[in-house]
């Protein structure tokens, strides 16, 4: 994957230099349901009942900065540089007395791939976009606390992971090349804990989910 992965930036540099067809600019914010769930404990303070704190790592909020060009008339080589931030959190105060769990988890990544245009219009929505990506992942840490107490702070390595998706181009701003953009994506990314830590709390998180955005493309 790493091959491939190569490979489809130095194309994408290729034909960003010799095609005369457009190219696109793009930045968007996105939303990820992750598919495979973790927990971690949560006592109350009114009745001392132990209570669940889910969270996954292939949820999250995120944003994305994108490049493309187009080398047909319909296909087109992508790629973006992105961050996505996974937050849980539950916090209760009673008689003076606080108490919090919580888990935090993040990762840059970089992504290229190829996309294919199965619609193009001149109407309100312009194109619809089948493709595929090879995402590179640089993972954080993953920090759990547990009723005020931290009993987690890994590493993971880096990692290689894939998406397909569908993308829409809507023509919201007419007479313009500056176009709205909304998809919807499957990623998956797996994050192996590094040697580094000492008795780790997860060998592995499944960074497989559904992500939903909504952006900008500027044309060129």
């Amino acid at each position: 994957m790493k091959v491939i992965f190569s490979l489809l930036l130095l194309i994408l540099l290729y034909f960003n230099s010799y095609s005369q067809h457009k190219s696109y600019l793009q930045v968007s914010l996105n939303r990820s349901i992750g598919v495979d769930w973790h927990s971690t404990n949560y006592t109350s303070l009114n009745n001392s009942d132990i209570h669940k704190l889910p969270f996954s790592a292939g949820g999250g909020t995120g944003i994305e900065l994108g490049f493309g060009k187009y080398f047909t008339s319909r296909f087109s080589l992508s790629g973006s540089v992105g961050y996505r931030q996974i937050l849980a959190f539950k916090f209760e105060n009673a008689n003076g007395v606080s108490n919090k769990s919580s888990v935090s988890f993040n990762y840059k990544m970089l992504t290229a791939g190829l996309n294919y245009a199965i619609y193009k219009s001149e109407k309100l929505l312009e194109e619809v976009s089948l493709g595929g990506m090879v995402i590179y992942s640089d993972a954080g840490k993953l920090r759990i606390i547990e009723d005020q107490k931290r009993i987690a702070l890994d590493r993971f390595d880096n990692s290689y992971g894939w998406q397909l998706h569908t993308n829409f181009i809507l023509n919201l701003f007419s007479k313009t090349s500056l176009k709205g953009e909304t998809a919807i994506a499957y990623r998956s990314v797996n994050f192996k804990n590094s040697e580094t830590n000492h008795a780790p709390r997860y060998g592995e998180l499944n960074g497989q989910g559904i992500n939903f955005s909504f952006g900008l493309r500027k044309y060129f």
